[in-house]
C-alpha cells in the first residue's frame, strides 16, 4: 500500500467569505435554550453552518483570516463561543436525567454536528495558520509566496494521513511555470557559489531529493523541484517533517514563486516499498528520463513527465525490456521501482502520437495490474492526469470551490472539503471485458472545482462523461482520523477507551444511592419490547455478542 496526495488549485479567485452572515447565524445558534434546542432544529442548523465553513478553508479565506487581526479575532471568537456551549451542553445532559433514551440519541446528533463544526473551525482553519510559518521562516509574506505555501502545506498534511499506507519513504514534486523573463530575471540574481550550485542540482541523472529540471518553451519556463526522504526505519510523522524542512530552507524555490506569473502544480506521494529497494532514486514522483547506449540521460518527446505509482504493474519487466529493443535506451541501474515505466512508457508514446491524451490511454493501457497514478507533463501543462485499473487501490477527488484536491483515501481530502468523486478501477466501459475496466479523470486548471469540468474516459480513451450523481458527501472529517499526539493509532485507541465507553453509555442507565437502583432508558429503538419481555420471562438464556477486530477480543 502506497498513498498519494495533491492538489490542481490555481486561482485566488476572491471570492470572500460571508463573515458577517456566518457568524450572526453561529451566535443564534448558540443562543437557542437548550430545552428548545431539539425543538427548533439546531442538528439541521450546525449542518448547514458546517457546509458553509468549508469556505474558510479556501486560500482567499486563509489569506484574509493569516491578515487581518480582526477577522483572525472572530473566528477565534467562534472556537470558543462553541467549546463553551459544548461543554456548556454536556454538563446539561450529565445533570437532567428525565430525558428518554430517543432524545438523549437526538441530542447526539446535535453534539457531533456541533463538534464537526467546532473542529474545522479550530483544527482544520485555525491549526493550519502556524504550518505557513513552518515554510515561509522569516521571509517576506508576498501574496506569491503565501499562495504556493498554502498550496504545499496542503499536498503535505495529506500526505502525511497517508503514511498509514505505507511510510519508507516520501516524495512531493512541485512544477513551476514563470515567464520567460522573470526566469532569465531570477538565474541573474545568483552569481559564484549559488550559481554553480543551482546548475549543479539540474545535473543528476536520478530524481532524487534536491534535483531540478528545467524545460524552456516558447515564452515560459517550466522548473521541476523534487523533495524526497528515504528511510528504512522511522516513525509516523518523520517523512513529512523532513520535507517541511527542505522546502523551507530551499531559496531558490521560494525566490522562484515571488514572480507574478508563477503556476505551481504539486503531489506527493508515500511508499512502501514492494518493488525496488528503499532508496530516493526509488521514492515517488519519477520521472520519464531514461539512459542511451553512452549512458547519456535524456528522453523521447524532449518534455519533462512526472509520476507517481500506488499498485504494482505486473509486466513491468517486459515493458523495460521493449523500451531497450525498440528504443536503445534503458532506465538507471539505480532505480528499481516499477513506477518508473510509467512515465517512461508516457514518453515513449509521447514521441510517436504527440498527443499527451492519446499517450497516457495507451501507457495505462498496456500497463497490466491493479493501479492507481497520477502524472503532469510540460506537454499538457495545465492538466493533471488521473487513472485507477483494478481493484486494489483507490482515489477520490474532492472538489473545493475554487479548485481540486485529490488523495488515495477520503481522509486525504475532507480537510479541504466534503465533496468528492470516487474514482471507479473496476467497472467495465465495454460489459463482459475485464480488459476494458477502470477510469482516466483529467483534471484542468481552469475547472474551479467543479465536476463537470473533470474531463472522464475510460481506459481505452473512450469519452464517459461524469454526471452530479457521481458527486457524494463524506461521513468523516479529520476529527474522526486525528492521531493527536499519539506516537501510533493503536496507542490512540487503547487510551481513549475509558472515554469512548463512557460516552456510548451516558444515559443509558440511571443509579440512585438511598435505596440503591439502577433504572435503565433503553426504549424500543434501542431493545424492542418483546425482547424486553423475553427477558422478564427468563426464555431467553444466552445472549451472544458479535465483533470484529479488538471488539470481538472484548465480546
Amino acid at each position: 500500500m502506497c498513498g498519494i496526495a495533491g492538489l490542481l488549485y490555481e486561482k485566488d479567485l476572491g471570492r470572500d467569505f460571508s463573515w458577517k452572515e456566518f457568524d450572526q447565524d453561529l451566535n443564534a445558534a448558540l443562543s437557542v435554550r437548550f430545552e428548545d434546542c431539539l425543538k427548533d432544529g439546531l442538528e439541521a442548523t450546525f449542518v448547514e453552518l458546517f457546509e458553509k465553513a468549508q469556505g474558510l478553508k479556501e486560500f482567499s479565506a486563509i489569506r484574509q483570516i493569516g491578515g487581518d487581526v480582526a477577522v483572525r479575532g472572530m473566528v477565534e471568537l467562534w472556537a470558543r463561543d462553541l467549546t463553551s456551549w459544548e461543554g456548556r451542553v454536556t454538563e446539561y445532559l450529565a445533570r437532567d436525567t428525565s430525558l428518554e433514551s430517543a432524545e438523549l440519541e437526538n441530542w447526539n446528533r446535535v453534539l457531533v454536528q456541533a463538534r464537526d463544526l467546532l473542529w474545522a473551525v479550530r483544527e482544520d482553519v485555525l491549526a493550519f495558520l502556524p504550518r505557513l510559518d513552518k515554510l515561509l521562516l522569516d521571509r517576506e509574506r508576498t501574496p506569491e509566496r503565501l499562495f504556493q505555501a498554502w498550496k504545499l502545506v496542503v499536498a503535505l498534511e495529506n500526505i502525511g494521513r497517508m503514511e498509514v499506507r505505507g511510510r519508507d519513504s516520501c516524495g512531493i514534486c512541485c512544477r513551476i511555470t514563470v515567464k520567460d523573463p522573470e526566469y532569465k530575471e531570477f538565474l541573474s540574481s545568483w552569481e559564484g557559489e549559488q550559481r554553480i550550485h543551482w546548475e549543479t542540482r539540474q545535473q543528476p541523472n536520478d530524481f532524487v531529493n534536491g534535483t531540478v529540471r528545467v524545460y524552456p518553451v516558447g515564452e515560459r519556463v517550466e522548473v521541476l523541484f523534487s523533495y524526497k526522504v528515504a528511510q528504512e526505519v522511522g516513525a509516523l510523522g518523520d517523512n513529512v517533517r523532513a520535507l517541511y524542512g527542505d522546502i523551507a530552507q530551499d531559496d531558490y524555490f521560494w525566490n522562484l514563486v515571488s514572480y507574478p506569473s508563477a503556476v505551481s502544480l504539486i503531489y506527493s506521494h508515500s511508499r512502501w516499498a514492494s518493488n525496488g529497494i528503499i532508496s530516493e532514486p526509488n521514492c515517488h514522483p519519477v520521472d520519464e528520463v531514461t539512459l542511451n547506449e553512452a549512458e547519456s540521460a535524456g528522453n523521447l518527446s524532449s518534455h519533462m513527465t512526472t509520476a507517481c505509482v500506488n499498485g504494482d504493474v505486473d509486466n513491468y519487466q517486459a515493458l523495460k525490456a521493449r523500451l531497450t529493443s525498440d528504443k536503445k535506451r534503458h532506465i538507471s541501474h539505480n532505480i528499481g521501482t516499477d513506477a518508473k515505466i510509467v512515465p517512461v512508457l508516457f514518453d515513449y508514446h509521447l514521441s510517436e502520437l504527440k498527443s499527451p491524451e492519446a499517450a497516457f490511454c495507451k501507457m495505462v493501457e498496456e500497463c497490466e495490474g491493479s493501479f492507481a497514478v497520477v502524472l503532469e507533463t510540460t506537454a499538457d501543462p495545465d492538466r493533471l492526469y488521473l487513472a485507477l485499473k483494478g481493484s486494489g487501490q483507490s482515489r477520490f477527488v474532492g472538489l473545493m470551490k475554487e479548485g481540486y484536491v485529490f488523495a488515495s483515501e477520503l481522509y486525504g481530502v475532507v480537510e479541504q472539503t466534503p465533496h468528492f468523486i470516487r474514482m471507479e478501477g473496476t467497472r467495465e466501459h465495454v460489459p463482459g471485458r475485464a480488459d476494458t475496466a477502470g477510469q482516466i479523470l483529467i483534471l484542468s486548471r481552469d475547472g474551479q472545482g467543479r465536476w463537470n469540468r473533470i474531463r472522464a474516459l475510460s481506459i481505452t480513451g473512450e469519452e464517459v462523461p461524469l454526471d452530479e450523481k457521481d458527486c457524494r458527501s463524506a461521513e468523516i472529517t479529520t476529527r474522526d482520523i486525528d492521531r493527536k499526539d499519539f506516537r501510533h493509532y493503536l496507542h490512540k485507541e487503547i487510551s481513549e477507551a475509558p472515554s469512548s465507553v463512557e460516552k456510548t453509555l451516558q444515559g443509558k442507565f440511571v443509579l440512585s444511592r438511598e435505596p440503591f437502583q439502577v433504572r435503565m432508558n433503553l426504549d424500543e429503538t434501542v431493545i424492542p419490547r418483546q425482547i424486553f419481555e423475553r427477558l422478564g420471562k427468563g426464555e431467553i438464556k444466552r445472549v451472544l455478542f458479535i465483533g470484529q477486530g479488538t471488539a470481538a477480543v472484548a465480546g
